[in-house]
């Protein structure tokens, strides 16, 4: 009898370390990535309207736009227009990240390229990078590749 209620207790203690590793694990990770502070380029990214101006430079960056969803998402291309790019949306709970991306008119010649990253979970995050460092990626490659 007393074999059994310290196997008992034993694998009890053990489950409830696991789960408290798992969640230290889980936080740890978490801070990991929140906590590196972005430099003054990327906020620039985050900040700043992607703009473009011009027939050709607009239609470069719209076809790298198409190019980045293309090749970094796990979605396929749903809508791809001379005005839209999306992708099928993601699964719910996922942390695929699905993307619509438009071209508004600003001026003469010149359009707004406005870009949305979503990934329908409680957290808000996003595999491989979180939003905010996809946005940052995909206004990199459409503007500097």
């Amino acid at each position: 009898m007393n074999v059994r209620w310290f196997v008992y207790f034993f694998n009890g203690v053990i489950v409830k370390l696991l789960k408290a590793l798992g969640i230290i694990v889980l936080i740890l990770s978490c801070y990991g990535c929140a906590s590196r502070q972005l430099t003054a380029e990327e906020q620039g990214y985050l900040s700043n309207d992607l703009i473009c101006k011009g027939q050709d430079q607009c239609a470069t960056y719209w076809q790298r736009a198409q190019i980045y969803v293309a090749k970094n998402s796990e979605l396929k291309i749903q809508i791809a227009n001379d005005y839209v790019i999306q992708t099928n949306p993601s699964p719910k709970n996922s942390v695929i990240p699905s993307y619509i991306i438009t071209k508004s008119p600003k001026g003469k010649d010149e359009y707004i390229i406005d870009i949305q990253i979503d990934c329908p979970n409680i957290y808000g995050l996003c595999h491989p990078a979180s939003p905010k460092n996809l946005l940052i990626q995909i206004k990199k490659y459409i503007m500097n590749n």
